[in-house]
């Protein structure tokens, strides 16, 4: 597996597990408080913010965490081929690291153009529910769903397009 494709998995797991996190706290707050806490817009809004920042730390920290580990891994066994006879086998782990080419912005324009699309047709759906006059709640979860989802759509086209190639067209 390649370190674009780590990288990937990192950011879709983690991405899950944000999300489990936010979907127990939803769940109990609806447990809580009942239904009546979808009315209070402000409150959703505040929970939101909090919610987005604390999830673009994580992701940022465990990005950082997983680079680190991946260094480590090549660097070890770096070391354990040293002894290697052939150089060709020292030189595909320097390789590993190798700089962003055509095929990863190819796979990064084509994976964000999925994405946006999921994000965008989430929005129009919570602007659908907030014109059916349901309370402002569900909209903002909705609207926070949305992206959450585009996040997902855009780390499994990712994987997909490095498993199986990029075309021009």
């Amino acid at each position: 597996m390649t370190y674009q494709e780590k990288k990937v998995w990192v950011s879709l797991v983690a991405c899950f597990l944000l999300l489990i996190m936010y979907a127990v706290y939803f769940v109990n707050k609806i447990k809580v408080k009942g239904q009546a806490i979808f009315e209070d817009g402000a409150y959703w809004a505040r929970t939101l913010l909090i919610v987005l920042g604390i999830f673009i730390v994580c992701m940022v920290v465990i990005q950082i965490i997983a680079h680190i580990l991946m260094a480590i891994t090549v660097e070890t066994k770096k070391v354990i081929y040293s002894n290697a006879r052939e150089k060709e086998d020292v030189m595909e782990i320097d390789d590993y690291f190798e700089e962003e080419d055509e095929m990863d912005r190819l796979i990064d324009w084509k994976a964000g153009t999925v994405s946006q699309w999921v994000m965008g047709i989430g929005f129009v759906l919570s602007l659908v529910i907030l014109a059916c006059n349901i309370s402002i709640g569900i909209v903002l979860n909705v609207c926070f769903c949305s992206f959450i989802v585009s996040t997902f759509a855009e780390n499994i086209v990712q994987l997909r397009l490095y498993k199986r190639g990029v075309y021009h067209g």
